[in-house]
């Protein structure tokens, strides 16, 4: 987890020499690719295409760095020469314009790349295909970064996914009664009304059997993170049936999945601090899925940190929501699951 709200005073009091070489080796290929670029543009022309995957990958590193205005920076760079060589209302900078999008929304840029991702559906939405899915997916995705943005998962990666800021407030604590209100509130209608119109694509279009199945299941988590497990279910049901046409497919929905997880304070607060040596200790909590995600019966089987963070985890398994293990279109109770949450 990239916490850079935190991090600075901690990372150079703790900063080890693998640490600091790690630190000093992406100095280094930042300089060398941003001479890279600067080469370009004198043998290419200021709007050189070939400046696409260096500009690219000097935003990882500067967002990787924390480093946000220098990502933008780039990113904003990528926009002028898509602009310039592809003209501003065609597909081709349409496509360009929803990866710059997702960018703004990974840096902590909600607003920004929100805009830019309504912009690319508008003009996508004649050419319909796959471009246009991803677009209408991912201004729903950007709802999923601002949550991440205060330490609320939705995916396995989606913290190490985004790039900005990460900071709790009083509003996301999980002790809050509103604590689901406004997650409510940060998955907003307008990417909702995408998501369901990237469903219906994905029901009467030509894709293949593993895309809708991938595009379903997106949907359905969207409405069970949001705690509508009863719409959630007919997304879910429709992906399984396209799941069952599809020869020797893995099907998502044979095993409960997390599709929103408040992390504990403690494990935010302390893993910008540790050293990349640092031992970890988990807490390990073992439940029933019920058939409508949420969790029941649970007990905590390890709690190597002690009780504290024992009782953080469960407080926030129980306000997590998970992805109901389906057969045959109906959501099924499954016991003995396991949850680790590491602390270091």
């Amino acid at each position: 987890m990239r916490l850079f709200a935190y991090a600075l005073l901690g990372a150079l009091a703790l900063c080890d020499s693998a640490w600091c070489a790690e630190e000093e080796s992406a100095k280094e290929r930042i300089a060398a690719l941003t001479r890279e670029v600067g080469a370009l543009r004198r043998s290419g022309g200021l709007y050189d295409p070939r400046q696409y995957a260096l500009l690219n990958q000097l935003a990882d590193l500067h967002s990787l760095q924390g480093d946000i205005d220098e990502a933008l920076a780039a990113l904003a760079y990528i926009e002028r020469i898509s602009e310039h060589t592809d003209g501003r209302q065609s597909t081709l900078h349409a496509g360009t314009l929803a990866r710059i999008a997702d960018w703004h929304c990974r840096l902590g840029r909600f607003d920004s790349g929100r805009q830019r991702f309504r912009r690319s559906i508008e003009r996508l939405r004649h050419a319909g295909g796959d471009q246009l899915i991803g677009a209408l997916l991912g201004l729903a995705r950007c709802s999923f970064a601002e949550l991440a943005a205060e330490g609320v998962v939705t995916s396995a990666v989606s913290l190490d996914y985004y790039r900005g800021p990460v900071l709790r407030t009083n509003r996301m604590s999980v002790g809050s009664p509103t604590f689901h209100y406004r997650v409510q509130k940060i998955l907003r209608p307008d990417a909702e009304q995408a998501l369901r119109y990237a469903a219906q694509l994905a029901e009467t279009g030509t894709m293949q059997p593993e895309r809708r199945v991938q595009v379903l299941v997106q949907v359905g988590d969207w409405f069970q993170a949001k705690d509508h497990s009863r719409t959630a279910r007919r997304y879910y049901a429709s992906a399984q049936r396209w799941v069952q046409r599809t020869v020797a497919a893995d099907d998502p929905l044979a095993a409960p999945v997390q599709v929103l997880y408040p992390v504990p304070p403690r494990a935010l607060h302390t893993s910008p601090l540790s050293e990349p040596s640092a031992a970890q200790r988990y807490v390990e909590v073992e439940f029933t899925v019920r058939a409508d995600g949420r969790i029941d019966r649970e007990r905590v089987v390890t709690r190597d940190p002690g009780k504290s963070a024992a009782d953080e985890t469960l407080q926030a398994l129980q306000a997590a929501r998970y992805r109901p293990r389906m057969m045959d279109g109906e959501a099924l109770e499954t016991e003995g699951v396991r949850f680790r949450q590491a602390f270091k």
